[in-house]
């Protein structure tokens, strides 16, 4: 049961390493970091977008798994080419939820004019 656990807290350490990995921007990993204890950094000139979808939990409940996945990844495809267009860091997207930032890892001074261009 210990040798269990173990290697439960182990799988979960790396899979939340390598989720760091693939949505913070490389500065923000521990690694390249002047100090060590710390990660967090102060973006005073940020926007960040939450968008999620009204109705979605309900419109999804009568739909296929299929219908449901073609949807969000179509969706989420014209989000992603939108976000290059304008400059947008796309954080993640979490279930109907697409969370998107400007203004980091690079300062952007209009960041917010270009957050509301992206919506």
């Amino acid at each position: 049961l210990v040798r269990k656990q173990k290697e439960k807290s182990k799988r979960n350490t790396e899979w939340k390493s390598s989720k760091h990995e693939a949505f913070a921007p490389p500065e923000a990993h521990p690694s390249n970091s002047v100090d060590k204890t710390s990660i967090a950094r102060l973006y005073p000139q940020t926007t960040i977008l939450f968008a999620d979808m009204a109705g979605f939990t309900k419109w999804s409940s009568t739909r296929s798994p299929e219908q449901v996945f073609f949807f969000l990844e179509t969706l989420y495809g014209a989000f992603d080419k939108l976000a290059r267009r304008y400059g947008v860091f796309k954080v993640e997207t979490i279930g109907d939820c697409y969370v998107a930032v400007t203004g980091l890892p690079e300062a952007q001074p209009d960041h917010a004019v270009i957050m509301c261009r992206f919506a």
